[in-house]
Order: structure tokens, then C-alpha cells, then sequence
């Protein structure tokens, strides 16, 4: 195995044990992967998150917890921006701005 794989194997694993903590404690139905990274790498990183939830998740004999990818994922960064911008110019502050 070539070591990038190694190591975004690695990684996978990493996000997986940091996600499942957090579907226990939310108890989500559906959690959705976005950004430019994970549009390239959604391949390697669904499986992995999938699993884990899927064997080890609290809630798993409840209910499933679905892993998706964004379908704007690779616009996310660009969607984000011009949402801080138009909420930075459009929502009311009753303090002045600094």
C-alpha cells in the first residue's frame, strides 16, 4: 500500500472515532460530509465513518445513522464566505460596530 493511502486511511479512522462520540451525545439521523477535501476523498472517508457508526454506535439497534456527502461540497468554502458577508451587511446589531 503506497503511504498516502496509509496515511488518509489513518486519517478516515481518526475522523470516525472523533464523529461517534458526538452521533452518541446528538443521537443524529443523518450526518453530511462537505467541504473541497472531502470531494476528492469521500471515497475513503464515508466507509470507514459508516462502519464505525454502524458497529459502534449506541443507538445503533434504534435507528441508523446515515453518512452522506454534500452535494455542494465543493462550493462549501465559497457558500460560507458570501453567507458571512451577507449576514455581516443584511442582519440588524443594536450595537455599533467597531
Amino acid at each position: 500500500m503506497l503511504v498516502w493511502r496509509a496515511l488518509l486511511a489513518q486519517s478516515a479512522g481518526a475522523v470516525a472515532v472523533v464523529i461517534q462520540p458526538l452521533c452518541d451525545i446528538m443521537d443524529p439521523d443523518f450526518i453530511v460530509l462537505t467541504g473541497p477535501a472531502f470531494t476528492t476523498a469521500s471515497s475513503n472517508y464515508l466507509p470507514v465513518i459508516q462502519e464505525r457508526l454502524d458497529t459502534v454506535f449506541m443507538a445503533r439497534d434504534c435507528h441508523r445513522v446515515e453518512v452522506a456527502l454534500s452535494l455542494n461540497a465543493a462550493a462549501a468554502a465559497s457558500i460560507g464566505g458570501a453567507a458571512l458577508v451577507l449576514q455581516s451587511e443584511l442582519v440588524f446589531r443594536p450595537y455599533p460596530r467597531e
